[in-house]
């Protein structure tokens, strides 16, 4: 019975609208975030933490 009164609420216009939304709010937060310049910084501390690992093993 629940499912007959969400399928009369909701439509297929209604759906695609929704969709439409959240992949614009998906794009946008995409390019708040800025992803090339996270990758960066992930190989840089990468970068940085094998330096420090490889300095440990030449001191032990």
């Amino acid at each position: 019975m629940a499912l007959i009164r969400i399928k009369a609420n909701f439509s297929r216009e209604i759906i695609l609208f929704a969709f439409a939304i959240m992949t614009a709010l998906a794009w946008l937060l995409l390019q708040f975030l800025n992803i090339d310049k996270q990758v960066e910084r992930v190989v840089d501390l990468e970068n940085n933490d094998i330096e420090k690992q490889g300095m440990m093993a030449t001191l032990a």
